[in-house]
């Protein structure tokens, strides 16, 4: 998934930790306390709602609200609390949301649409799988791609992980899918704002081509991906090309070395709650 090599980007260590050594994660319970709800659920259960309302062809702020408290209750939040902490947060974002054209059915549009990509590298071969939130066709017979986001935060840094996870879903889409993207879309929740992504994916080529060929034409994106793939085939733990912040102050791995302990907290983003990833192998999965 794009979160173990957003992990990887960012943490080797923390990578090894959960998907390769299996390590519980342990969630500050003190911090969430403190926050006052869990942002994992809150993201979960506004995914969940807009998904389910236009499966349905609706898109009114009432339906959006009804599927967010059918949500609520599918994670295992109590009623009072998904009325009096998670409701008051979503709500707005929903209403907006139903207000504007994105907020509409849209005929053929399809959500949560799941993909399995191969990928050869030098070392091994990345099975990179993942859920698409929104692919919408157009009339050009291309497709424009849609990723959803709850956190609060969207700076420069989150918008860097993004924009590398939407240029790899449109190389799936091309290469797994057989789909032809056309525009990258980041909408923002919070703010309510639809932000273009810049696709360096290019045509991409077909599974025919070869592994150098296909690299080349993937772009940037592609290049990370076998960057990644390769580093963790060799079990690389100092990598030249890790981006910035460990986020150790977010880390749920209690037993590693690199974690401040005094400084952990839960990070305000979502992450949506997927199937269990396999363990990262020679010919591994991501």
């Amino acid at each position: 998934s794009f979160s173990a090599i957003r992990m990887f980007l960012h943490c080797p260590e923390r990578y090894y930790f959960l998907y390769r050594w299996r390590f519980p994660s342990d969630r500050p319970v003190e911090a969430l306390n403190q926050l006052g709800y869990d942002p994992t659920l809150l993201g979960s259960a506004v995914h969940m709602a807009v998904e389910n309302a236009r499966k349905a062809g609706k898109g009114a702020a009432d339906d959006y609200l009804c599927e967010f408290r059918k949500a609520c209750q599918a994670l295992g939040i109590n009623r009072q609390i998904c009325e009096t902490v998670y409701l008051p947060m979503a709500q707005e974002w929903l209403q907006r949301f139903a207000g504007s054209d994105l907020g509409q059915p849209m005929a053929g549009e399809l959500w949560e649409q799941p993909f399995a990509m191969e990928w050869p590298v030098s070392r091994t071969t990345v099975r990179f799988r993942g859920f698409i939130d929104q692919l919408i066709p157009r009339q050009d017979g291309q497709w424009d791609l849609i990723d959803y986001k709850t956190n609060r935060v969207l700076g420069p840094a989150e918008i860097q992980d993004y924009t590398l996870q939407l240029q790899l879903y449109a190389l799936a889409c091309r290469e797994a899918l057989g789909l032809q993207i056309g525009n990258l879309y980041l909408y923002h929740f919070p703010k309510g704002t639809l932000l273009k992504i810049d696709d360096d994916a290019g045509a991409g080529v077909r599974a025919s081509a070869g592994a150098n060929s296909r690299a080349a034409a993937g772009g940037a994106a592609a290049g990370i991906l076998a960057k990644v793939g390769d580093a963790i085939a060799a079990g690389e733990t100092e990598i030249d090309f890790r981006w910035p912040d460990r986020g150790c102050r977010h880390c749920p791995v209690t037993v590693c070395p690199l974690r401040d302990e005094e400084k952990t907290e839960v990070a305000e983003e979502e992450t949506e709650l997927e199937p269990e990833e396999s363990v990262a192998q020679f010919a591994f999965e991501l």
